[in-house]
């Protein structure tokens, strides 16, 4: 797939649009941040003249819910892809975050679309599942010591506002993480945030990070899709999972096994 054209340094934000109220709700968290820096390619599926075999590629056009207003400081187009939503973000390597929203239903309960559930098992890059508007004020970022935690807090620390977000760190000791994990993470954060604090719970942590989420007025957090080795990455894998399902707030997650 393309990449649009950019100077030397600009990242790549990828954002799936469908039209629907949930793209709705991404596209107001997109316009209130600053996002200089950035080039934003908003893609949509094509489902109904999907040719088989046909090589994915997407055209431009301008989608008939076209939004009168364009994130700060970024160029952005408009692509459509005659194709599976999931054939159409699972080579996205090349972005740099990929953009998801989560539908609600009119009974008031939420869920992950196929797409979305399906990139959160297979992110091919970096995720952000929008859930609400709010811009990035308060944040928890998770730390268990791996280079998926640590790539998932670089990721965040790329997009503009993170620069005067209140961040804690959260390390939750369950006997597979490291707890010290917390104080490295903080120190990596110093001086590129608003602000930093540390917590270090113990118990299960899809249990201890959503409570941390609720006791913080969190409106992100951020983690790693994927911990160390063996059974400690199951665990954290499936961590990440639930918290980006269940989460009452915006997720970011994130490999360095992506792509």
């Amino acid at each position: 797939m393309d990449r649009m054209a950019q100077n030397a340094g600009t990242r790549l934000a990828v954002v799936g649009d469908d039209g629907s109220s949930a793209a709705d709700t991404v596209w107001q968290w997109l316009t209130a941040h600053p996002w200089r820096g950035w080039a934003v390619e908003v893609v949509t599926a094509d489902e109904t003249n999907i040719v088989w075999g046909e090589a994915i590629e997407g055209k431009e056009w301008t989608p008939p819910w076209l939004r009168a207003t364009n994130p700060e400081g970024a160029e952005v187009r408009y692509l459509q892809y005659r194709c599976d939503p999931r054939a159409m973000l699972a080579e996205r390597s090349d972005a740099d975050l990929l953009v998801v929203g989560r539908h609600r239903r009119k009974d008031g309960l939420e869920f992950l679309g196929s797409t979305s559930e399906w990139l959160l098992v297979h992110p091919p890059a970096p995720l952000a599942i929008i859930r609400d508007p709010d811009p990035i004020s308060r944040v928890v970022v998770t730390a268990d010591g791996s280079e998926h935690s640590r790539f998932a807090m670089e990721t965040f620390c790329s997009i503009p506002a993170s620069a005067g977000a209140a961040v804690t760190v959260l390390a939750v000791d369950d006997d597979r993480t490291d707890p010290a994990a917390a104080d490295d993470m903080a120190q990596a954060l110093e001086g590129r945030v608003g602000s930093v604090d540390t917590v270090v719970k113990k118990g299960r942590p899809t249990q201890q990070i959503l409570e941390t989420i609720r006791d913080t007025g969190a409106d992100l957090v951020v983690l790693g899709t994927k911990g160390l080795t063996g059974w400690k990455r199951l665990r954290v894998g499936s961590t990440a999972g639930a918290i980006g399902r269940s989460a009452p707030c915006n997720v970011l997650v994130a490999s360095t096994e992506a792509g």
